[in-house]
């Protein structure tokens, strides 16, 4: 497992996005797979930082990932007001003259499970994708 907590500031998208990357090598993630992870990252912490400022201040972006046998969860949480992820048409790209709105649907695309959690105290985007990890000699890779 994997944890990181980083200032709320535009510079630390690349900086959990390093990590993240770092993870999925360890792990020997297929490189295409590593890009749609690692893409949905961006996106979840991009969104993170442009709409999670704790109400004094930046606060603070957390990053959580882990893995088990057959699949790989990246989780951002910010100290944010929330939103309401009902309201927020994941399903269908937005339209194309709109500023904004398609982190959460390219998440939604390129993972295989995404859970929001939201309230007035924070987000928190769990995204989970399917992954085949590599094994030694037959037995498969430890939980990371």
């Amino acid at each position: 497992m994997l944890e990181f907590v980083a200032q709320n500031e535009p510079a630390c998208v690349p900086e959990l996005r390093r990590h993240v990357r770092d993870f999925l090598h360890t792990l020997r993630v297929d490189p295409s797979i590593s890009y749609d992870i690692l893409l949905a990252t961006d996106e979840a912490a991009s969104n993170a930082v442009a709409h999670g400022r704790a109400p004094h201040g930046n606060g603070l972006v957390r990053l959580r990932c882990s893995a088990d046998r057959g699949s790989v969860v990246v989780a951002i949480s910010d100290e944010g007001s929330g939103f309401d992820p009902s309201a927020v048409e994941m399903h269908r790209l937005p339209n194309w003259t709109a500023q904004g709105g398609r982190g959460l649907f390219l998440v939604r695309e390129l993972m295989d499970e995404v859970h929001i959690d939201a309230s007035s105290e924070g987000t928190v985007i769990e995204m989970k994708r399917h992954v085949e990890l590599p094994t030694t000699r037959g037995v498969p890779i430890p939980e990371a």
